[in-house]
């Protein structure tokens, strides 16, 4: 049994995974981006979030935080 689902439209329609424990997805633009890594455990449901570069630089990604628990925790950038 599916413990995350998701949907996205766009200009095709929409469309809709289900995953077990853990979905990922990436909406971005040429430069600019966002990520989110849901994953699906004992203790519930949590989702990280990420900016990326978009399409022009997929790999550099900077995490912004988490929700979990209903909760939004932001990440601390370390120096």
């Amino acid at each position: 049994m599916a413990a995350l689902y998701g949907s996205l439209k766009g200009a095709r329609g929409m469309a809709t995974r289900i995953g077990r424990d853990t979905m990922r997805c990436h909406v971005r633009g040429w430069d600019l981006g966002v990520a989110v890594e849901a994953f699906h455990d004992q203790n519930g449901d949590h989702f990280d979030l990420y900016i990326t570069r978009g399409s022009n630089n997929p790999s550099n990604v900077t995490r912004i935080g988490s929700v979990y628990n209903g909760e939004f925790i932001p990440c601390v950038e370390q120096k």
